[in-house]
């Protein structure tokens, strides 16, 4: 991965479920995209971009784009423009998300050595604050963010790693710890503290959440299990009430639900 392929997209435009018909390929930025986009109050969407500063490649070309970036549209996926980037220390492929709060700034947080790292920008993503440590803890793995509809902050991350252990398990040069303890937080002060806590797998090996909430309120959260080994894609969903109570109480509300197993990584022969 040299950066220069690049994230690209392509729109639905009709056609027949036997012959549907595509848009002419667009490039939005260099680099990859791991995370879902983000659209603003004003209707910008932002795109959390990054050529990784972890990947010993030469591209000296892209050392500019070297950050957690964002990337804007304007006009409703037409055009797409690098607009800034974050630079948080010991990010590691970043795979970052964006938060606009509700004080109009935008909170970046990005996966790092210690656990997650964060920057804020107060102009739609132009400029931001140094990075720093968040002090959300974490495995160097990636997490999920979203704001729901009651106006709360949904985070799923690992929580067997506080923020001081993962500290101190980097500057001991341990980068990599076990995924484990994969679980649901709430906020209503815009990440300052979290309440609730809904245990979604307890297992090792479970990792790269990602979710959506319904129209009716239900959460969706999906994950691997056991990448290498059973090779388990499973689903969570439940609803604010379900992670404030730390157990399933609503009768819709269901956990590790196995969606497909693909048996794990093989060797090709």
């Amino acid at each position: 991965m040299d950066g220069r392929g690049g994230v690209w997209a392509v729109r639905l435009e009709g056609g027949t479920p036997e012959e549907l018909a595509f848009s002419r390929p667009v490039k939005i930025a260099n680099g990859v995209m791991m995370n879902k986009p983000t659209v603003l109050a004003n209707g910008e969407w932002l795109f959390p971009t990054a050529v990784w500063a972890c990947w010993h490649v030469k591209a000296e070309d892209l050392a500019g784009e070297r950050f957690s970036n964002a990337t804007v549209s304007t006009d409703a996926g037409e055009s797409f423009t690098l607009r800034g980037g974050a630079d948080v220390p010991d990010r590691c492929f970043d795979e970052h998300l964006f938060v606009e709060l509700s004080d109009g700034r935008v909170w970046c947080l990005v996966r790092t050595l210690y656990g997650i790292g964060q920057s804020f920008s107060s102009d739609q993503g132009r400029t931001w604050t140094p990075g720093e440590d968040s002090g959300l803890g974490g495995p160097n793995s990636r997490f999920f963010i979203r704001r729901l509809a009651s106006g709360r902050l949904l985070l799923v991350n690992h929580v067997d790693v506080t923020a001081m252990e993962a500290g101190q398990a980097w500057r001991a040069g341990k980068s990599w710890r076990r995924r484990s303890h994969l679980a649901a937080l709430l906020s209503e002060d815009e990440g300052a503290t979290w309440i609730g806590l809904l245990l979604l797998d307890e297992r090792d090996g479970v990792s790269y959440p990602d979710g959506v909430q319904a129209e009716d309120g239900r959460i969706s959260i999906i994950y691997d299990h056991d990448r290498a080994g059973a090779g388990e894609i499973l689903l969570a969903c439940f609803r604010e009430e379900d992670v404030l109570a730390g157990a399933c109480v609503s009768p819709d509300a269901f956990l590790r639900r196995l969606v497909n197993r693909t048996g794990g990584v093989r060797s090709p022969r």
